[in-house]
């Protein structure tokens, strides 16, 4: 695989797993669960689920 192949695949694969867990967090905000216990819950920073809660109010 030559190299331009291999980082546009590994860019997909990245913007699979943050559209993934954008759509967990507006989930899990639906279920009316806190900043926190979303954090928690997948394994990530606050400050990580909060920029993502910011992007989804702004989309909406």
């Amino acid at each position: 695989m030559h190299s331009a192949e291999r980082k546009g695949r590994n860019e997909g694969i990245k913007l699979g797993k943050e559209e993934l867990l954008k759509q967990q967090v507006k989930k899990k905000l639906a279920k009316g669960k806190s900043l926190e216990a979303i954090a928690d819950e997948c394994e990530e920073e606050t400050s990580v689920i909060r920029t993502i809660i910011n992007e989804i109010g702004e989309a909406e």
